[in-house]
């Protein structure tokens, strides 16, 4: 069925298009800001925008890692980690908090062949209970659920500062920064090559020192 307001709206051009110079062109301006009818809803509109800035920014990050590999370093980061200076660090913000971005992020890394991530946490985050932070503990639970059996290294933040600090003057960090609002929840992936392990490095070492 027709709509009503496409039928006036039809019409209307036809007779603006007779007019001429300054008249025309504030009729135009007029017929502008008439409705549609069309039925497309404006928050259905953002909702799909959203979506598909979030499927390119997985793309993005994906395309990075292609470029990453031993002793690079992926952060996923709370929304008050601080923006850095150092000339080796980006830093890509996402939508949605840390599990909800931990839950793609993590698999993505795995399912590259050429890296395997070791995660380092905030030592802090295992001090902290429900008295200080409402859902922290739920929190936990849910990280420890998504990791499975990646271990992620407890350190204090401070230490771990200190190691990227050292780090980004020679390899590439990429920081991806979610708009979680619970204190020491960011995670922080060395990169280790994902071909070689540390044992058959060491063996090699062994092999390389007998000779």
């Amino acid at each position: 069925m027709t709509n009503l307001f496409d039928m006036l709206n039809k019409d209307l051009f036809k007779s603006l298009t007779s007019l001429n110079g300054l008249n025309r062109k504030i009729s135009l301006l007029l017929l502008f800001f008439l409705p549609t009818g069309c039925g497309v809803e404006v928050s259905s509109i953002q909702k799909e925008g959203d979506e598909n800035q979030n499927i390119n920014t997985k793309e993005v990050i994906h395309e990075k890692m292609k470029v990453m590999g031993h002793r690079n370093w992926i952060l996923l980061v709370d929304s008050a980690f601080p923006e850095q200076n150092a000339d080796g660090m980006e830093t890509i913000v996402v939508e949605g908090g840390m599990l909800e971005n931990l839950e793609w992020l993590l698999p993505m890394i795995k399912d590259a062949p050429h890296i395997n991530p070791v995660i380092y946490k905030d030592l802090e985050l295992d001090y902290l209970d429900e008295d200080m932070v409402a859902g922290i503990e739920g929190y936990k639970s849910d990280l420890n659920e998504i990791l499975g059996d990646q271990i992620a290294v407890p350190l204090l933040h401070e230490e771990i500062f200190e190691m990227l600090d050292k780090e980004a003057s020679l390899f590439s960090i990429l920081m991806i920064k979610t708009d979680e609002v619970m204190p020491y929840t960011s995670l922080f992936m060395q990169l280790d090559c994902g071909y070689w392990n540390p044992d058959q490095e060491a063996e090699l070492r062994k092999k390389m020192s007998e000779k």
